[in-house]
């Protein structure tokens, strides 16, 4: 539980940033939400998070492919960095890398699509 609620300050605090640094960048920097499914093939479960000095990211359980995540994360030198978007169930991952960019900060995580 104590995880969950730490991802969301992380999304809260990476959208502020946007707002404050591009205005308007908000609504293009994520990827529109998926259309209600109400099929039951189309679930997204549980997300798997790993961190270290440079790089964030994880993995969600799901069915996909309708249901997608990729990973978000802004870096010690404000670069802010997006993970390949993946399916829910594909459990290659999205990453995001910032050993060129002076290390991960404290902001990042999984963005859903569902």
């Amino acid at each position: 539980m104590k995880r969950a609620k730490s991802i969301r300050v992380r999304v809260l605090a990476v959208l502020a940033l946007m707002v404050l640094g591009s205005g308007a960048g908000v609504l293009s920097a994520f990827p529109a939400a998926a259309a209600v499914d109400s099929g039951a093939k189309s679930w997204g479960g549980k997300c798997h998070y790993w961190h270290d000095r440079n790089t964030g990211g994880g993995w969600c359980d799901g069915n996909g492919p309708t249901k997608r995540y990729y990973a978000f994360g802004v870096c010690n030198d404000g670069f802010s960095s997006y993970g390949v978007e993946r399916w829910a169930g594909d459990r290659r991952g999205s990453y995001v890398y910032c050993a060129g960019h002076g290390g991960l900060s404290g902001t990042w995580g999984l963005g859903k699509n569902w």
